[in-house]
């Protein structure tokens, strides 16, 4: 059964169909998080350091799905999210947390919707505010196809590398790929955690630590 499956995956990844699998994965994965794109590009690339398949052509597949579900989930913060926004009773929760994020991206919008392309579950809610808070569709789309080409690379060259460190074993190849994302996960995390915790802590208190450091 494991051999048949195995045979399956390897006659998968030197098909063309595996380039639109890429596409549809990594757009569904901008809408509903829940869909394990990170996993999938992984294997894919740790079979691509044996030659199939092609490492740039699934790059682009990757960056284009990645694109068109950024947008789709833009585009559904547009039409749904913005009447839900205008809704929104003054004074209230989560009517000031939208203001928030309005202003925030109003003032570094290009940084936020890159920076959070590479954060699960954020950037997801991020496009579907940009969507909602009415930020402008050009530089939307500017900004998102700048973060699709810089993110596309990532996942598939962790597959890659550890594809190349064991080449006549591709499962070897995926775990040592997923292991390299989970740590950079848990980096990532940890670096989240503390910069949550630096904003909860008054900024008298942060100047008095930094004097101690001194």
């Amino acid at each position: 059964m494991a051999t048949e499956l195995l045979d399956l995956v390897r006659d998968l990844m030197q098909s063309p169909w595996i380039y639109v699998i890429l596409f549809v994965v990594t757009a569904l994965d901008a809408v509903l998080p829940l869909v394990p794109s990170e996993s999938v590009v992984i294997v894919v690339g740790a079979y691509a350091a044996g030659g199939e398949p092609h490492l740039i052509a699934a790059i682009a597949a990757i960056a284009l799905g990645a694109l068109a579900g950024d947008y789709v989930s833009y585009w559904i913060g547009r039409t749904i999210g913005a009447g839900m926004y205008r809704r929104m009773k003054p004074g209230t929760r989560r009517r000031a947390a939208m203001d928030r994020a309005a202003q925030a991206l109003e003032r570094r919008g290009g940084v936020i919707l890159i920076l959070t392309r590479f954060l699960p579950g954020l950037r997801n809610v991020t496009t579907l505010t940009a969507g909602a808070v009415g930020f402008p569709q050009r530089p939307f789309v500017f900004y998102k196809a700048l973060a699709a080409l810089v993110s596309a690379p990532i996942g598939i060259l962790l597959g890659y590398l550890g594809g190349l460190a064991a080449q006549d074993n591709p499962i070897m190849g995926v775990a040592i790929g997923l292991g390299l994302a989970i740590v950079i996960s848990l980096v990532l995390e940890k670096l989240r955690a503390r910069n949550r915790a630096l904003r909860t802590v008054p900024a008298d208190e942060q100047d008095e630590g930094r004097k101690e450091e001194h």
